[in-house]
């Protein structure tokens, strides 16, 4: 079920999305506080793409890695700043233009460090890359 902060969250994350995030088509789908996860759509054309419709591996680290850096955010609401310390990237199939679903999720956390994970699947549901991040959280200053 879908809480209105979950639904706020959405709203705020698509509200402030930074350029590449706008760059690649991409927007919030859900956000979930427990456990703290975040989906988004992407609409990558073939600009971004090598071999005529393969989407270059650096733009699917990015998605992986917002997907990721965003659930970390609906850990709390005092969570002011994620910044990516360490991060790997699988390639497991092709990933093709056109709309990619990224979902990212918290695994683990502390006060100051989560560890996260992400999963980056086509329009048919083949999981074609995963991610895993190491991130320092900034909290609000008590």
């Amino acid at each position: 079920m879908t809480s209105n902060t979950e639904i706020e969250l959405v709203a705020k994350f698509n509200k402030h999305k930074p350029d590449f995030i706008k760059l690649l088509g991409g927007s919030v789908g859900s956000v979930s506080l427990t456990p703290p996860s975040c989906s988004y759509e992407f609409f990558i054309g073939k600009e971004y793409c090598h071999s005529i419709d393969i989407v270059q591996g650096g733009f699917i680290a990015a998605m992986l890695d917002a997907a990721m850096s965003h659930a970390a955010y609906a850990i709390s609401e005092q969570i002011l700043g994620v910044s990516t310390m360490e991060m790997s990237t699988r390639y497991m199939a092709p990933t093709h233009a056109g709309k990619i679903l990224a979902q990212g999720q918290v695994i683990s956390e502390t006060y100051r460090t989560a560890f996260l994970e992400g999963r980056l699947h086509d329009i048919s549901g083949n999981l074609t890359a995963t991610g895993h991040s190491t991130v320092k959280l900034t909290r609000k200053k008590k």
